[in-house]
Formats: structure tokens, sequence, C-alpha cells
């Protein structure tokens, strides 16, 4: 690996949002600290970087870098946690992280399988002089997954807390001697989602047995492409203008079978009376969903059902909002939404930086 100091060109950052010195000033008085001056021009040119191909290697520890994000509006947020790590293994330690990186880990403890990140924070300490700060690295062993199952909040593993001095560093500046740039490339978010359906068919049939429904032909086909390929689905517009209530810039994110009948048995039972002829597969962002409707007599031509807009958190009979007559004339409706690419595309291709980045005192 090359030497970041030597190679800035070959640098790629993403999503770096830069802040000006009077947002600094503020998270200053906010933290109660003073950064060092040579270094508030890197807090501010690289606020919220997250490197592409740049590691921090010291002794036998490598790990990528992301600096802080000093952003007054989510400073409290961002640091809540931090804090408290510090408050209960640090007290009376005044400590800011600047850069921090992880290492994904999976282990297995008895019969429980574990996945944990490795977490590295490398901090101002103002402990011992509040105007000339110096450097620690932070390491600690956070679980995220037991045995398939997100742990929402974070589980520090006892014992793996230490810190340590950070010698011969005196600033951001001396920092940078220990980044070097990697082979990796920029992987680009795509404009589309790739939907995927993991019943089999026969888990289909069984449900539409159980409520004896048939799932328009389309619908089907699209969840046995969903199966065995993956559907890609593209940002998509109304051609059409939507009766009211129902969501004008959203046309809808399909869910799986899983999803179906989970949320399904959740409005029955939770959404009383709910119609058990009513089965979601699309939901929108405000909670609602488009459902198969299967109330009423059928589509005389196609023999399918309607499809009804249910909106979540509305009483009576305003919960439902016709649609469509059918599946297809509901595909018919919406239509790939162009402009909305050409703007992500747009946005992704912004969100990357590269080489070194101009710096304002």
């Amino acid at each position: 690996m090359e030497k970041l100091l030597e190679n800035w060109d070959k640098a790629i950052w993403e999503n770096i949002i830069k802040i000006d010195g009077k947002m600094l000033n503020e998270v200053e008085k906010k933290l109660k600290v003073k950064f060092p001056m040579a270094d508030k021009k890197y807090i501010k040119a690289y606020n919220n970087a997250r490197s592409v191909n740049i590691v921090f290697r010291i002794e036998r520890e490598e790990f990528k870098v992301d600096f802080s994000n000093f952003n007054i509006d989510f400073l409290e947020m961002n640091t809540k946690f931090f804090l408290s790590l510090i408050e209960t293994y640090f007290p009376s330690q005044k400590i800011v992280y600047i850069l921090s990186g992880r290492e994904k880990v999976n282990t297995k403890i008895e019969e429980t399988v574990l996945i944990y990140y490795k977490q590295y924070e490398i901090c101002y300490d103002f402990t011992k002089n509040e105007e000339e700060a110096e450097f620690c690295l932070i390491i600690y062993e956070e679980v995220v997954e037991k045995d398939g199952i997100e742990i929402l909040k974070k589980e520090i593993v006892e014992g793996t807390v230490k810190k340590e001095k950070l010698e011969n560093v005196h600033s951001l500046k001396d920092l940078f001697e220990y980044m070097y740039i990697t082979d990796e490339k920029v992987e680009k978010e795509e404009v589309f989602y790739i939907f995927r359906e993991t019943a089999t068919e026969n888990e289909i049939k069984k449900f539409e047995e159980e409520l004896g429904i048939k799932f328009p032909e389309n619908y089907e086909n699209m969840l046995n492409r969903a199966r065995e390929e993956g559907v890609r689905l593209y940002p998509k517009k109304w051609k059409v203008k939507v009766p009211r209530g129902v969501m004008e810039y959203d046309t809808g994110m399909y869910i799986d079978l899983k999803d179906v009948k989970e949320t399904y048995e959740i409005f029955l039972e939770e959404h009383k009376p709910y119609p058990k002829k009513l089965i979601p597969i699309a939901l929108y962002g405000n909670g609602d969903y488009a459902c198969l409707d299967y109330r009423e007599k059928l589509n005389t031509t196609l023999k399918e059902p309607k499809i009804t807009y249910y909106v979540h958190d509305e009483i009576g009979n305003r919960r439902f909002i016709h649609l469509a007559d059918s599946y297809d004339k509901f595909l018919d409706m919406i239509e790939v939404d162009e402009e909305e690419i050409e703007r992500k595309e747009k946005e992704i291709e912004e969100s990357y930086f590269y080489g070194e980045q101009p710096l304002e005192d």
C-alpha cells in the first residue's frame, strides 16, 4: 500500500459535508473544548468524510477511517453514545473523537452465533491540557446480532474497552502519516432496488388456498421472477392523477410474501374490523398499502381482484380508496420516472470527492 501523504491524488472520499468556522465555534461551545488551531481547517474540510480507499495502520491494527460529523444540528445525536461510553469507562476525562473505523467479526460462543464490530475511535484527549490536546486510540467490541437477530441497542462486550495514547501525534496532519491508499474502487449505489421473493411456489399456493383466493397472473409471475433472479425496480411515478388520499409522490414498494402474511395478520388483529379479503402487497412511505381486493365480485373479464389503497390511520370506509379495476390496470397507472433517475444518478456522483480537499483557514 502507498502512503496517503505521497498520493493525495488517489484518495477517494464519500459524503463530505463541509462546515464553516461559525458552526465549528458553536460545536466547541457545545462540547466545551477548543480544537487545535492548525486542525480546524481539516475538521471543516473533511467533516463527515467516509473513506473509500484509505486505511489507518498502527502496529497490528488497520481500519478504514471516517471523519466525525460535527454538524451542529446532529451533534447531540452523533455524540450521545460515545459520551456515555466515556462517562462509563473513562469518567472525569475530556475526550472527543475525530476519526473512527470498524471491523466486522463473526464468532460463536457455545451455541450462540454473534456478529460484532471491533470499533476504533481516534480522539482528542483534553484531560491534562484543555489548550493542547493529546491524541488517543479507544478500541472496543460491540455486538450487533445474536443468532440472526439484530440488536437495536448497542451492546459493548465486557472487558474489550481499552485506551492508549498515540505517541508522536500532535495534530491531524500527524495522523495522515498513518494513512495508506488501498486498491479498493468506488462501488456506486444503484438507482434501482432489487425486489426478491423467498417463498416457494408451493408456499404461495398454500397461502392462496388458505384464503380461498387466486393471485393475478402477472403479479404471481412477478413473484416467481423475484424468487428466481430478483426484479429490478426503478423509481416510478403516477401517469395519472390519483384519487384524493393516495400518496401523490410514491407508487409503492412491493413486500415479499412473508411480509404480506405478517402485515395481513396484524391488520386483522389490530385494525378491526379489517376485511379478510383485502391482501396488502405494496407499502407506501406513509405506512399505507396497495391491496388486492377480493371483497366484491371479481373483474368479469380477467376474473381478478381490484386494487384498493388502504389508508392505515383512517377509520371506517374512509380507509379504502379504489385505485384500479385490476392489477394490470394498476400497473398501467405507473411509469418509470426518468427525471428522478437522472437526479439520483447526479446525487450519487456528487457524493464522491477525489484527491486532497481545499482547506480554508
